[in-house]
């Protein structure tokens, strides 16, 4: 009788080891699904603060540009250079940022063309106001094909944007579900614990 029971108490065990170990991985699989949520959410902040940056660079290398055309102030020159080498830099980073992601990069591919045929325009007004050999319709014609390039940039981070923040909303849900889920898986084993407790206690008494 007493060997029955000792058999029993293992056969308990080993139950409760496997429920134990599959309630905890379980638990462990949802956190790793919100800490991924969690870890996109933030990457299309990020790509959503650096496509604001590209902008900011565009506008930056328009004021300056457009200032030292006018007043030939070598400061406005500055802030030019200045801001391609920025809009450089965060080009660069969205194309690591959107790795995964071939649709992006086929669009930051395409902003980093624009901003190149923005530039070589904008070298040509610099160049020209240093020599002066562009007449009145070659630079009117220069203006409007840069406002053009630059409705093209806006136009593609617009995507990108769109894109993100449909992205973010969803994860916003997947999150919220997620945390609802850990919540609940806690409370399980938190529950589930009281329960192998009883039952272990319940057997030591009557093997006892």
């Amino acid at each position: 009788m007493k060997l029955i029971s000792e058999k029993r108490f293992q056969l308990y065990s080993i139950l409760i080891a496997v429920i134990l170990a599959l309630v905890l991985a379980v638990f462990y699989y949802n956190n790793l699904k919100v800490k991924s949520t969690s870890d996109s959410t933030d990457l299309a902040q990020e790509i959503l603060r650096k496509n604001d940056n590209v902008l900011l660079d565009i506008l930056d290398i328009e004021t300056g540009v457009r200032g030292y055309i006018i007043s030939e102030n070598n400061l406005f020159l500055e802030t030019y250079t200045n801001a391609v080498a920025a809009l450089n830099k965060n080009l660069e980073i969205l194309t690591i940022l959107t790795k995964n992601n071939p649709k992006q990069q086929e669009q930051v591919s395409s902003l980093k063309v624009k901003t190149a045929k923005k530039l070589i325009l904008i070298k040509k007004l610099i160049a020209d106001r240093n020599i002066n050999q562009l007449n009145d319709e070659e630079k009117i014609t220069i203006l409007k094909n840069g406002k053009i390039i630059t409705d093209e940039i806006k136009d593609i981070i617009s995507d990108i944007n769109y894109d993100e923040y449909k992205s973010l909303k969803l994860r916003k849900i997947e999150n919220e579900n997620s945390r609802q889920n850990s919540e609940i898986l806690f409370f399980l084993l938190l529950l589930f614990i009281f329960i192998i407790f009883t039952l272990v206690f319940i057997i030591v008494k009557n093997l006892k």
